[in-house]
């Protein structure tokens, strides 16, 4: 099959997944502020509770150049739920593609451009481990790390959710997000903060803000953290919650695509060189028309860095 040939395959698997739920979109995104737990695995940090605010990325941006100044890696923490012709809000793929918790052919983990084997054979990436989850909800977890020309080091973790789990799935990237879930791992002698500990939170696969509504925890923290939604029309429906977990929305989507794993890469490339959301967000788009030969200003105009 040719490049030209996957790529549109890989957009008809998108629009035709994705079209029945986008006529859902809301013009205000409703919010139901409880303080209950993203997950049975986790347990909830009882921390000062701050309201609702829209956040610059100034100190963002600091605090990640004194991380790299200092030599600390950053980690970018992002939460797959795997493709599920059963339980998600879609029209089926291709049966080998859309089994929701099979992690070897799932579209969005373990083929081609899925999360885990396109940055496993990524140039540049190195593998550092996976491990599996005695969880019902997370599968599997892998960790990728890169350094980049200004000496920045980051690590990448990712972890794929069982596909018919896309509410804790959603309701862990909103937590992680206010800061919640603070945690560490030791990986080639580096400490590593993950989850709520993590300086930029992705959510990549189908938008199960499409079939459902989640309780978001308010913001806990005033280390203010990054979030990258690479789902069809993040934008209309993430934003209410990035303002009610005080987190910036560094790039979101205005339409219907394909969540292609090299769409993460190209925005990291940029991102870890402290480059700002507009870099990103054509980093995406060139991505995006790279693969899925869709026109350079088709590809940029899906994607927004920014509120």
């Amino acid at each position: 099959m040719t490049k030209l040939s996957t790529g549109l395959f890989l957009l008809g698997l998108c629009v035709i997944s994705c079209s029945e739920s986008f006529d859902q979109v809301p013009e205000k995104t409703q919010l139901t502020a409880k303080n209950e737990e993203p997950t049975k695995v986790l347990e909830v940090e009882k921390d000062l509770i701050l309201p609702p605010i829209q956040i610059e990325r100034d100190s963002i941006a600091k605090k990640l150049q004194d991380k790299i100044s200092k030599g600390k890696p950053l980690v970018v923490h992002a939460l797959v739920p795997l493709c599920d012709n059963e339980n998600q809000g879609i029209v089926p793929v291709a049966k080998h593609l859309g089994k929701g918790r099979d992690l070897r052919g799932n579209l969005y983990w373990g083929c081609g451009h899925g999360m885990k084997a396109y940055f496993k054979n990524r140039h540049g990436w190195k593998h550092v481990q996976s491990d599996s989850i005695d969880s019902d909800v997370i599968l599997e977890r892998s960790v990728f790390v890169k350094r980049f020309p200004n000496q920045a080091k980051v690590y990448l973790v990712c972890d794929a959710y069982a596909g018919d789990q896309m509410k804790p799935c959603l309701e862990n990237y909103f937590a992680y997000l206010s800061g919640k879930f603070y945690s560490e791992m030791i990986l080639e002698k580096d400490t590593i903060p993950f989850r709520g500990g993590a300086d930029l939170i992705v959510f990549n696969g189908h938008n199960g803000l499409m079939d459902m509504t989640v309780d978001v925890p308010q913001i806990s923290k005033s280390a203010y953290k990054e979030g990258m939604s690479i789902s069809c029309s993040s934008n209309y429906f993430f934003e209410a919650y990035y303002l009610k977990t005080g987190s910036f929305p560094l790039i979101h989507t205005t339409g219907l695509l394909y969540p292609g794993a090299f769409i993460v890469d190209d925005v990291l490339t940029k991102w870890a060189q402290l480059k700002t959301p507009e870099e990103c967000r054509v980093a995406a788009g060139e991505a995006y028309h790279r693969e899925m030969k869709c026109g350079r200003r088709g590809g940029i105009n899906l994607f927004k860095g920014g509120w």
